[in-house]
C-alpha cells in the first residue's frame, strides 16, 4: 500500500480500537495519535458517565512538542503547547492524518459520534506552527463502523490522497462504505459509496495495490448474516469518477466461525518484492482449553497467477494459504483488540508485518513463499501496563531518513479504580538490519 503523505510527515495514524467489556469497565482516557519528527497529536475522550451510560465525552485534542531521540518515554502531557476540547455524545472515534492541501504541513481528519448518534466527520488544518483550524465536513445518517474505521489511500495513483469512512444506517443496521477527497480548493467532496454490504460483524477493511496499476484496490472483509461460519472478502476498483466497481467476492477456505472468533484486521503487505501488494488477515479465536486467552491466528494471501484459473480478472484470483498460517497467544483476558499494520523495520526493502496487540507489538516476515515467521523476540514497544484495558496503538515511520522504518507507541495505564490516576506513556524504537531495537 503506499504512502500518501507529505514529504513532512512521518507516518500516518494509529488507529483505534474499541473496547469489547462493558462501560462500566472502560476507564475515559483512549489515547490514539500521530507522529512526525518534532510534533505528536492525541486523542482522548474523557468522558463522565453514570453507571454503564455515557453522558458525555470530551474528544481532547493535545498539541505536544518534543525533539524525540530513540528510548524515549514521554509520560503524560509533557510539554504542552495548545489544549482545545470538544464536547460530544458517544464514544468512537478515529483518526487519520496527511498533507492533504499539499503544503508540508500536517493535517488530519477525525470520525466521531456526536449528537444523535450519527457519524460526522471534522477536518483540522494547520495555520501556523501547532495551530489548527477545524470545521465539520459531512454528517452522515448512521452510526460509526467501530474498529479501522478511516482508511486513506490513492485510488486513482496521480499521487493524491482519497480517502474511506464506514458507518451503518440507523434502522436497518446495514454497512456503508462513503469514498471522500479533496478538490483543488481544499473543500472535502463527496464521491460514491457502497450500500450493499450485509455483513453485520467483524468488519475489516484496507486499501492496498493488488493488481500493481498505481491506484489502491479496496477490500472489505465482514461475516455473513445468514452463516457466522462464512466470512465475506469483496473487492473494489474505481473508475475515473471514484465510483466503486465491484472485482471480487470471495469466502476463503479458513476455519472462520464468528461465534469463537472476536476480532478481525486485514492490511496489505507487498511481502514477495514484485511491487504489488500481498494480503495478511488476522483473527482471534477463544480456545475451549484457555476460554479467557484467545489464539490470533494470521494467513498470507496474494493474487494468484495460475493460468489453470478461469477467472477472468486478476482481483477474483485472491487466494488465501491456510496451510501456512501461524497462531499465538498475544492477548489475554478480556482483552481481544488486535491492529495490523507493515513497515520496513531494517531497510532492507521488505516490510514487515506488525500486529499490534495485548502485549504491545509483535514482529512477523513473510517470505515469498508465504511462509510467516514470528520473531519471538523481546517486546521493546510496549502495550499494557498493570490493569490495561485499552489496546496498543502504534504507527511505523522512518523518523530519522535512514531508510529504517521506526516505531511509535502509545501506552496506556489505568489504576482500575473509579477516578483513578490515568497516564499514557510514549515510546519511539528503531531497528537495525537484524531488526534488533536501537535504545
Amino acid at each position: 500500500m503506499k504512502k500518501t503523505t507529505g514529504a513532512s510527515l512521518a507516518c500516518l495514524i494509529a488507529m483505534q480500537f474499541m473496547n469489547q467489556h462493558s462501560a462500566a469497565q472502560e476507564p475515559p482516557l483512549q489515547p490514539t495519535g500521530y507522529f512526525d519528527r518534532s510534533e505528536v497529536i492525541l486523542v482522548w475522550d474523557d468522558g463522565t458517565r453514570t453507571g454503564a451510560r455515557i453522558q458525555e465525552q470530551n474528544i481532547k485534542l493535545k498539541f505536544n512538542y518534543q525533539g524525540f531521540n530513540f528510548g524515549d518515554r514521554i509520560t503524560g502531557a509533557e510539554q504542552v503547547i495548545s489544549d482545545t476540547a470538544r464536547s460530544f455524545s458517544g464514544r468512537q472515534f478515529d483518526v487519520i492524518s496527511g498533507d492533504f492541501n499539499d503544503d508540508n504541513m500536517a493535517d488530519y481528519l477525525y470520525s466521531c459520534t456526536a449528537g444523535d448518534d450519527s457519524l460526522h466527520l471534522v477536518l483540522a488544518t494547520r495555520t501556523t506552527t501547532l495551530n489548527y483550524t477545524e470545521r465539520r465536513l459531512h454528517k452522515f445518517d448512521g452510526r460509526i463502523l467501530p474498529g479501522k474505521n478511516l482508511v486513506a489511500g490513492d485510488l486513482d495513483g496521480d499521487g493524491l490522497t482519497e480517502f474511506i469512512t464506514g458507518y451503518r444506517e440507523f434502522g436497518n443496521e446495514k454497512a456503508r462504505i462513503a469514498v471522500f477527497g479533496f478538490d483543488d480548493e481544499f473543500q472535502v467532496r463527496y464521491m460514491s459509496a457502497i450500500e450493499d454490504i450485509t455483513g453485520r460483524k467483524m468488519f475489516a477493511a484496507d486499501l492496498c495495490d493488488l493488481d500493481g496499476d498505481g491506484g489502491d484496490e479496496l477490500v472489505v472483509g465482514y461475516e455473513e448474516e445468514a452463516d457466522p461460519t462464512v466470512y465475506t472478502l469483496r473487492v473494489f476498483d474505481f473508475d475515473a469518477g471514484f465510483n466503486p466497481v465491484p472485482k471480487a467476492t470471495l469466502h476463503p477456505a479458513l476455519p472462520f466461525n464468528s461465534n469463537s472468533f472476536g476480532q478481525v484486521t486485514i492490511t496489505g503487505v507487498d511481502y514477495d518484492g514484485d511491487g504489488t501488494d500481498e494480503l495478511v488477515l488476522a483473527f482471534n479465536k477463544n480456545e475451549l482449553d484457555q476460554p479467557n486467552n484467545p489464539d490470533t491466528y494470521l494467513y498470507p494471501a496474494e493474487v494468484s497467477d495460475d493460468p489453470g484459473t478461469l477467472a477472468e480478472d486478476p482481483l477474483e484470483r485472491i487466494t488465501f494459504h491456510a496451510d501456512k498460517q501461524v497462531s499465538g497467544r498475544f492477548n489475554y483476558g478480556h482483552i481481544w483488540q488486535i491492529l495490523l499494520k507493515q513497515g520496513d523495520l531494517n531497510g532492507d526493502g521488505t516490510p514487515e508485518v506488525l500486529l499490534g496487540c495485548y502485549g504491545g507489538l509483535e514482529i512477523f516476515n513473510v517470505s515469498s513463499g508465504h511462509e510467516i515467521t514470528y520473531l519471538d523476540r523481546e517486546n521493546e514497544v510496549p502495550g499494557y501496563e498493570e490493569n490495561l484495558p485499552s489496546v496498543n496503538y502504534f504507527d511505523v515511520a522512518d523518523m530519522t531518513g535512514d531508510d529504517h522504518e521506526d516505531v511509535v507507541g502509545i501506552s496506556h495505564h489505568y489504576s482500575g479504580e473509579p477516578g483513578g490516576e490515568q497516564s499514557f506513556t510514549i515510546s519511539i524504537v528503531g531497528f537495525d538490519d537484524e531488526l534488533g531495537s536501537v535504545r
